[in-house]
């Protein structure tokens, strides 16, 4: 009789345990979180059901639910970089109003600054900054311009800029003495918005404006690492 209670008890456990895995194993795929999400500035976020996540430029970590809110059905997810140091982000998502929509919205808290967060539809292409261009690849790829040369200030400092535009995007650097710092952005009208990257850490973001006749810009730095400082910003086309 004994050995017939451990058998009974064993098969019991094992017909439990079935269900109960299948559940977790599906419950990342039914977490808010995953798919496709814009970030600051336009950067690209992929969730993924495994519990991982990609980004621009050349970004990767891990995701994992925090907390939820009943009374506002807000939920945390805590963001891991993969090779980072510094603390993880936390990413909060909200619900919007349509049915079968709920979250489609939210913000990050970076570094002790929020900033906002939006859904993307699903599609094969994760290049987010190519999206907006209604063009072919073939297309934006076979219009590329030479690197373009520009003299200006940071803060009152001077700083050389050497930038890179294909089509609406812009890649390229900045220098002011012995540092060099990577740049990525695009156009959006008249206007000029980049990315400043120290290594692959997002350091700043740069909003410009044309800057009267010619290819000259001005316009504002906002630090969001180490501090949340804000510079002047002028650079004109070397002649």
């Amino acid at each position: 009789m004994k050995l017939m209670k451990i058998s009974y008890v064993s098969i019991f456990v094992l017909l439990l345990g079935l269900p109960l895995g299948a559940t977790t194993q599906a419950a990342g795929s039914d977490e808010p979180i995953v798919g496709r999400w814009s970030f600051p500035m336009d950067q690209a976020y992929v969730f993924k059901a495994d519990g991982s996540f990609t980004g621009q430029p050349s970004l990767s970590g891990t995701w994992k639910r925090v907390r939820m809110d009943d009374k506002t059905s807000a939920i945390e997810y805590r963001l891991s970089y993969s090779g980072r140091r510094d603390k993880p982000e936390i990413l909060t998502l909200s619900r919007g109003d349509r049915e079968g929509h709920e979250y489609e919205a939210g913000h990050v808290l970076r570094l002790d600054q929020q900033m906002r967060v939006k859904k993307l539809p699903d599609k094969a292409d994760d290049n987010f900054s190519d999206n907006t261009n209604s063009r072919s690849t073939e297309t934006r790829r076979s219009h590329q311009s030479s690197e373009v040369e520009y003299d200006g200030q940071i803060g009152g400092s001077p700083a050389v800029f050497r930038l890179t535009t294909e089509n609406e995007k812009v890649t390229g650097t900045y220098s002011q003495g012995d540092k060099t710092y990577r740049i990525v952005g695009r156009y959006e009208g008249a206007r000029l918005l980049l990315d400043e990257y120290t290594g692959e850490r997002l350091t700043a973001h740069i909003k410009l404006d044309p800057n009267g006749s010619g290819d000259s810009w001005k316009g504002t730095m906002y630090n969001v690492y180490p501090n949340k400082e804000q510079h002047h910003v002028t650079f004109s086309r070397v002649r």
